[in-house]
């Protein structure tokens, strides 16, 4: 079976979520986008703001880089809206911590210019997976801390799929002793 790496910035952090989506994806180690800032600017479906990385000279995004099948990145690209407002970048460079901080190249996705409006707020369950699975994989403590400070909105929808389907693995997670407690408002509780 062949692999690829893959450079997780967002939600996709938290290896429980991932896995649900591509059931070969297996932590590779921690790394470091130069030149990248983290934004939840990318229109999502539900219009709210998903994570997007956009240039910034200086500035550097920690992230998770996983190693999955090349048939699972096939999903992927439909779990993250290939061609619908994300792109995928094939040979997009990072430090990987687990190489020394060599560069590798990994996949990743990307908003398009078309579909960025700053004005967008992630949906508070979006930032949660976004917040523990930085957490989860142990990110600078700065880096975390700036990625609690993003100002969430609560979904307006409680039944929403994807907000329940996050909440169940953020229950999962914290049921296994993850490293989920303490992060602001009990989010299972609609608006």
């Amino acid at each position: 079976m062949e692999f690829v790496f893959y450079f997780a910035y967002g939600s996709n952090m938290l290896a429980e979520r991932l896995q649900r989506r591509c059931r070969s994806a297996v932590v590779h180690g921690v790394a470091v986008a130069d030149d990248y800032a983290l934004a939840f600017s990318k229109i999502g479906q539900d219009d709210s703001g998903k994570a997007t990385l956009v240039a910034a000279a200086g500035v550097r995004t920690h992230g998770v880089v996983f190693r999955i099948s090349i048939d699972d990145l096939a999903l992927l690209d439909r779990f993250e809206g290939r061609g619908r407002g994300y792109e995928r970048w094939d040979d997009f460079s990072v430090r990987c911590a687990s190489d020394g901080g060599k560069l590798c190249k990994a996949a990743t996705y990307i908003a398009s210019t078309p579909y960025l409006d700053d004005k967008l707020r992630p949906f508070d369950w979006y930032l949660d997976l976004v917040i523990h699975g930085a957490r989860q994989h142990g990110l600078p403590p700065a880096h975390i801390e700036a990625i609690t400070r993003t100002q969430a909105v609560i979904d307006p929808d409680p039944g929403r799929q994807q907000r329940l389907e996050a909440l169940e693995i953020l229950d999962l997670v914290s049921a296994s002793g993850g490293m989920l407690s303490g992060t602001g408002p009990d989010r299972r509780r609609g608006p």
